[in-house]
C-alpha cells in the first residue's frame, strides 16, 4: 500500500478548500466538474447540429473532424471570458456571508500551504518556487496562455505523434482533455483573483514564524 507524501498531506486542506470555495462561489456541489462537462457537452451538441469550418490555425487544420474543431475553438473563445465570470461571480458573491467565510478558508488554506513549502526550502537555505505574488501571477497567467496557444496556434505534424494524439486522436478522448482544461481555467481563474491575498497572509505567516524562533 502506497500511502501520500508528506506534501500531498499538506496539500490537501488547500485542495479542499479550495473545492469548497468554488462550490460556494457558483452555488452548487462539484461546481468545476458540472461546469466543465456541460461546456463539453455544448461543443458536441454545436457539432452534432452545425458544420464548422474552424477560426484558429489549429482547428483549421488538416484531418480535424467537425468535433475537434467545435471542442478547441469554443475552449479557445471561452477561454478568454472564464476569468471574467469568475471575477463578477467572486464581486457578486462577496455579501454572502457563506462565500465569505469559504473565502477566507480558501485563503488560508493556501497560505499556510505555501509556509509549508517555504519552510521546507529554508531547510536547504532556498526559497521555494512562486514564493513572490509577481511570480505567481506570471506562472498562472503563462498556464493559462499555453492551454489558449496549443489548441489555437498549434498545427499537427507527422513528426510529432504525441502532439497528434492531443489534438487528433478520438475525439472523446479529446473531449475529455478539453474538460480536463476548462476545470483547470475554473481553478486558475479562481487563483488569480486570489493571489494577492494569498501572498499577503503567507508573508504574514512568515513573519509570525520568524518572531516565534
Amino acid at each position: 500500500m502506497q500511502f501520500p507524501s508528506q506534501e500531498q498531506q499538506q496539500a490537501k486542506p488547500a485542495h479542499q478548500a479550495t473545492k469548497k470555495m468554488i462550490d460556494a462561489l457558483f452555488g452548487f456541489r462539484h461546481s468545476a466538474e458540472v461546469i466543465a462537462v456541460l461546456l463539453v457537452l455544448m461543443s458536441i451538441l454545436l457539432a452534432t447540429l452545425f458544420t464548422h469550418d474552424g477560426l484558429f490555425p489549429t482547428s483549421q487544420s488538416l484531418k480535424m473532424s467537425n468535433y475537434h474543431r467545435w471542442l478547441y475553438d469554443q475552449f479557445v473563445l471561452l477561454s478568454g471570458v472564464i476569468p471574467l465570470i469568475v471575477y463578477f461571480r467572486v464581486r457578486q458573491q462577496e455579501v454572502d456571508p457563506y462565500f465569505r467565510r469559504a473565502w477566507r478558508d480558501y485563503i488560508d488554506a493556501n497560505a499556510k500551504f505555501k509556509l509549508y513549502r517555504y519552510l521546507k526550502a529554508q531547510e536547504k537555505d532556498k526559497l521555494p518556487l512562486l514564493h513572490s505574488a509577481f511570480g505567481e501571477y506570471i506562472c498562472v497567467l503563462c498556464f493559462c496562455l499555453g492551454f489558449v496557444c496549443f489548441y489555437s496556434m498549434l498545427t499537427p505534424t507527422d513528426q510529432a505523434r504525441k502532439g497528434n494524439f492531443l489534438l487528433l486522436g478520438w475525439w472523446p478522448i479529446n473531449a475529455l482533455i478539453i474538460g480536463i482544461c476548462y476545470y483547470g481555467q475554473i481553478w486558475f481563474a479562481v487563483r488569480l483573483m486570489a493571489v494577492r491575498q494569498i501572498s499577503k497572509r503567507y508573508l504574514g505567516f512568515i513573519q509570525k514564524e520568524h518572531s516565534l524562533r
